[in-house]
């Protein structure tokens, strides 16, 4: 299955590790990797998602982390016409521009799976793009030895934005 991940769920490995939250969330980004890195799973980025980490000029560390770690995608997939259109009908139903490429980048790609630990991203108004929590397209994505990562507390969050078949 591919998947992508968007910079909040990359972020989650060098975010401040003392919230019990951000701990479940990083351990679930570092089991997505390691399916990836196992094979079973492909890694989708696009360029707006290595538009977006450049962008962060607060934390210069944090971002060549993420920088580094964009190298390691399977996949680039490309922002054409028909991903700036869908972003754009995003956008229009309120998502933030980077968060629209990211979901509309996911699609063109065919991803299994968005993940994102970014709340704003998970908003039930956006619920029409998205299949629930426990949706087949999630239940391969993490390792935690549970049918349903999406009920494991680690995945939870990050499961939330599946994307439909």
């Amino acid at each position: 299955m591919r998947i992508y991940l968007d910079n909040c769920a990359l972020g989650r490995l060098t975010d401040d590790q003392t919230q019990q939250r951000i701990r479940e969330e990083a351990d679930a980004v570092q089991q997505v990797f390691r399916s990836i890195e196992a094979g079973m799973h492909e890694w989708v980025i696009s360029p707006a998602l290595q538009d977006e980490a450049e962008q962060n000029h607060r934390y210069p560390e944090r971002r060549q982390d993420a920088l580094d770690l964009l190298r390691r995608a399977t996949i680039i997939q490309p922002l054409t016409s028909e991903v700036a259109v869908t972003a754009a009908g995003y956008q229009q139903d309120g998502l933030g521009l980077y968060d629209a490429l990211h979901l509309a980048a996911a699609l063109a790609a065919s991803c299994g799976v968005l993940l994102t630990t970014d709340d704003r991203f998970l908003r039930p108004r956006h619920a029409s793009t998205v299949c629930r929590p426990g949706s087949s397209a999630i239940r391969s994505t993490c390792d935690h030895g549970v049918s349903d990562p999406a009920s494991n507390p680690r995945c939870a969050r990050l499961a939330r934005r599946a994307l439909p078949n």
